[in-house]
């Protein structure tokens, strides 16, 4: 079980003697894979770009839709480590460069999608296939 933790630090005049001291509050508890699901759709892109490279390193084959989805961020920096979370997953690359303009990244967005609708088909029926939050996938 994951846990998203809340700190709070409160720091007192060195005149008092009193120390900092620290609390830490259970804030939510959800499934880690849930929780990292949620993530990737979150306003903040910081916890997107957490969410990107938590998948990376998890090298969580479920999360690939969700990564697919990232490739089309306003920011670069989850652009380009959802597609480095998608080469470590899949050893694929289908020409993405995060750098490129809008119109080429969304022709490779394009040719990770038919790769997942491909993936989708061929699971088998005990696994079923993992839509992105928003279940837009052409």
């Amino acid at each position: 079980m994951s846990m998203r933790l809340s700190w709070t630090i409160a720091a007192v005049a060195p005149k008092t003697g009193l120390v900092l001291w620290l609390v830490c509050a259970c804030v939510s508890c959800a499934s880690p894979a849930t929780n990292l699901y949620k993530r990737f759709e979150d306003q903040d892109p910081g916890v997107r770009l957490a969410a990107v490279v938590d998948a990376g390193n998890r090298k969580d084959p479920n999360a690939a839709p969700y990564l697919v989805d990232r490739l089309g961020d306003s920011e670069t920096e989850v652009r380009f480590f959802a597609a480095l979370a998608l080469e470590k997953i899949t050893g694929q690359t289908m020409g993405y460069r995060y750098y490129e303009p809008a119109d080429r990244r969304e022709e490779a967005i394009g040719r990770w999608r038919v790769w997942l609708k491909a993936r989708a088909a061929t699971q088998p029926a005990s696994q079923p296939a993992t839509e992105p939050v928003g279940g837009d996938a052409p």
